[in-house]
């Protein structure tokens, strides 16, 4: 519902140790700064089908401190995750915490595509990690067919598909979900945005308690001082596992939109919030009975299924219609003072205007300040409909 940047200073991020040197410190944040200007150079290129992002390797491969940033640990996490599914897939038996078990992967209809499915993965492991959100569903359409990817229900994928899949989620859980390090860093991308994208209702901000202030001695209830939002991917990752840690697919969520979206397939009429614009959705306020409004949302074919899958009418109707009902029958009760307000505001700069907003709305008027309070994109529909309705 509110667009949230996908620039190229917004795809790495970076894990460090808390004792680390200072020195060294300046030379990864260095090193980063040197590998996002690499990654705006690429991006220039209009085709995105001719985006480069090969030049990643050849120039920061061998670097120092690469392990220190998302890209390069990932990419040599996915790497070696690759490299054991071949072995398990092709050797007759492998070796699991102490057990040997049989084989059972190779003799699969399609054990053929998935080798070469995961030879072409590992090619393009820079572009599927950090390239901008068009790059990865362009990506996504240009391998529609590949094995990797699965539209069906996840119980009935093939004993092939359901091991990668495991593979790849494990991946995301050991490696951002359950590392603090990265996880922190990780939310440090969106320190400007307060609210969820996808419903622009409810808070998203972590919460960091100060270790001196727990007094806690058990690490297991220590870690449960920390509260964070949920880590939501666009593209589910049961039905695309290889995009588990891109980061273009990755977004702060609230619970409630992350388990209401869950695993539903979002490639045809549902937008990313890194590609939602303000002309996307338009809340709409109809008077049913005395004192009692009904809130519609409208919005084109592209974003039909993000209000339906997300419930994001009724779910308006149902939590804020008081509000909604407050603010209408503060218009009617003080007729005189708001046709004022309107009047003054009408005539005021840009800055008068959003200070007066601010005042008489307690929100924010400008549309790249949505991202600070729930319900912003909602009150300034609102109060919209109600300055058109008194003209």
């Amino acid at each position: 519902m509110i667009s949230v940047s996908n620039s190229y200073k917004k795809r790495l991020f970076l894990k460090l140790r808390s004792n680390i040197a200072s020195k060294r410190k300046e030379e990864v944040e260095k090193l980063k700064y040197e590998i996002e200007e690499e990654i705006c150079k690429i991006e220039l290129q209009d085709d995105i089908n001719k985006r480069d992002y090969s030049s990643l390797c050849n120039k920061f491969n061998n670097r120092d401190n690469n392990e220190m940033i998302s890209l390069f640990y990932y990419k040599e996490e996915i790497g070696s995750a690759l490299k054991d599914l071949k072995r398990i897939f092709t050797e007759d038996t492998y070796t699991n915490k102490d057990r040997t078990i049989p084989k059972k992967y190779s003799d699969e209809e399609d054990y053929d595509a998935f080798i070469k499915e995961f030879k072409s993965l590992k090619e393009n492991l820079f572009r599927i990690l950090v390239g901008d959100f068009k790059t990865i569903k362009k990506y996504i359409e240009n391998n529609s067919s590949s094995v990797l990817i699965y539209r069906g229900k996840p119980e009935e994928g093939t004993v092939l598909y359901k091991k990668y899949k495991e593979v790849f989620e494990d991946l995301y859980n050991d490696n951002l979900s359950g590392d603090k390090k990265f996880k922190k860093s990780f939310f440090k991308l969106f320190d400007n945005m307060n609210v969820c994208p996808y419903c622009n209702r409810n808070y998203v901000n972590p919460i960091y308690k100060k270790e001196k202030a727990l007094k806690v001695e058990d690490e297991t209830r220590k870690d449960n001082f920390s509260q964070s939002p949920d880590i939501e991917h666009f593209f589910p990752k049961s039905m695309y596992p290889f995009l588990s840690l891109s980061i273009s697919n990755l977004l702060p969520s609230c619970g409630f939109c992350n388990k209401i979206k869950s695993n539903v397939d979002t490639m045809k009429n549902f937008k990313s919030p890194y590609e939602i614009e303000s002309k996307d959705f338009k809340f709409k306020f109809e008077l049913k009975e005395v004192n009692k409004i009904k809130i519609k949302i409208e919005g084109g074919s592209e974003v039909e299924r993000n209000i339906e899958v997300l419930d994001l009418e009724n779910m308006y109707n149902i939590a804020h219609s008081n509000f909604i009902d407050e603010v209408f029958w503060d218009v009617r009760k003080y007729p005189k003072q708001n046709q004022e307000f309107l009047e003054s505001f009408n005539v005021s700069t840009e800055e008068i205007m959003d200070m007066k907003y601010k005042e008489k709305f307690r929100n924010y008027f400008k549309e790249d300040e949505f991202n600070k309070q729930p319900l912003s994109k909602m009150t300034k529909d609102l109060f919209m409909q109600i300055k058109e309705d008194e003209e």
